[in-house]
């Protein structure tokens, strides 16, 4: 573990002040990679692309070389990524007659949906390893750089990876990471949406009127799935089936990470005021506090029934997988490092879907103030050598 992640950074009395419900480390502009690496300083003006992936930046050649150690094998995972869809997607381009274009191709294997199962396996096979493996690259860059660009991207990749295991009836994990990366762009009534579309769909089993999610990019019909402020909605109300469906832990827990910002803001913004208040000494302001309270804080929110749901939540998860909290409360330390050192560790210790939503989703649950103090009365037992064989 290097210096600057072994330190974790602890919530301080801004954080609990100052939160608004959203993950505040989204990056809505690119920088260059080796100033904010080695001078922690932001450069966002005249930058130039890494040529080989697209999802770097530099001031130039001279930072572009300085941070090329550190950058190399990502580079080379996208890049090859890259060259390794294009190859794989001739064959299936020469089958469906789609003649030099991924993003049609992409359509055409949706319409034909399983009228080509009888093309090559191995043909088949290809292609969505080659679109897996470029989508997990993504998600690594984005989990990195935290750039709503790159985080945009990796929802792109995974989104068609869904779209052809619903042409092939594949069954993937890649609907387990939807939710989250949805989250780290602060689209929590999206997230929202596409877990309950998802968890409706394994209520009612797979007929011949299953559809795949397509997002809100235009395809499919939003209206079934989406609308604004569905986040503060009961999923138990409205999946009342749920008690018994299988394998919803990680559906469940970014639902969690959306229950706990919406609480935390809430709270955050009346100790705020009350702070203000205070700290002030304005008696004329307290004369005048419910209505101050009412313009600042969204009092149309029934706080106390979030907080249901959250136990409800939580409930429903330590219920189905015992171990998520232990392993959460133990993992906290891993928050912030890099990807690779998150998978190493969780993967090592714990099976899916434990290591899977952990490595999707620690990061955000720990950005919200509080999040351990939550699942701190849960913990039940520990797992002896785990501090031991990696501190």
């Amino acid at each position: 573990m290097n210096e600057a992640n072994s330190q974790q950074k602890q919530p301080n009395e801004s954080d609990f002040l100052c939160y608004e419900g959203r993950n505040s480390s989204l990056r809505e502009d690119p920088y260059c990679f080796a100033c904010q690496s080695y001078d922690n300083k932001t450069v966002v003006t005249g930058l130039k692309r890494c040529s080989r992936c697209h999802v770097a930046w530099y001031c130039g050649a001279g930072c572009q070389k300085k941070h090329f150690k550190h950058h190399r094998n990502l580079c080379r995972k996208i890049s090859k990524g890259l060259e390794d869809l294009d190859l794989t997607a001739i064959n299936l381009r020469n089958f469906t007659g789609v003649p030099d274009d991924n993003e049609v191709l992409e359509s055409k294997l949706d319409t034909l949906g399983t009228s080509i199962d009888y093309m090559e396996l191995s043909t088949r096979a290809s292609y969505i390893s080659a679109r897996s493996a470029l989508a997990t690259a993504y998600w690594e860059s984005a989990y990195e750089s935290e750039l709503k660009e790159v985080w945009e991207k990796s929802l792109h990749y995974y989104s068609e990876q869904l779209r052809l295991d619903a042409a092939f009836r594949n069954e993937a994990r890649s609907r387990f990471r939807v939710p989250f990366i949805l989250l780290y762009l602060n689209r929590d009534d999206e997230a929202y949406a596409f877990i309950r579309y998802w968890l409706k769909v394994e209520e009612v089993g797979e007929d011949d009127d299953f559809k795949p999610w397509f997002g809100p990019s235009g395809q499919g019909d939003q209206s079934r799935w989406f609308f604004a402020n569905c986040r503060y909605n009961d999923i138990f109300k409205e999946c009342p089936n749920l008690e018994h469906v299988k394998l919803t832990a990680p559906f469940l827990m970014a639902i969690v990470i959306i229950k706990l910002r919406i609480i935390a803001s809430h709270d955050a913004a009346v100790r705020a005021l009350d702070f203000t208040i205070s700290e002030t000494g304005a008696k004329r302001i307290q004369e005048v506090k419910a209505i101050v309270q009412e313009m600042l804080i969204d009092t149309g929110i029934d706080v106390a029934h979030q907080r249901e749901q959250l136990n409800h939540l939580l409930d429903h998860i330590q219920l189905e997988e015992p171990d998520m909290f232990n392993a959460t409360l133990k993992s906290e330390y891993l928050h912030d490092t890099d990807t690779e050192e998150l998978d190493d560790m969780v993967y090592h210790f714990y099976t899916f879907p434990v290591d899977f939503t952990l490595a999707s989703g620690l990061r955000l649950y720990y950005r919200v103030p509080g999040a351990a103090d939550v699942i701190l009365p849960r913990r039940t037992k520990t797992y002896e050598g785990f501090y031991d064989y990696w501190m």
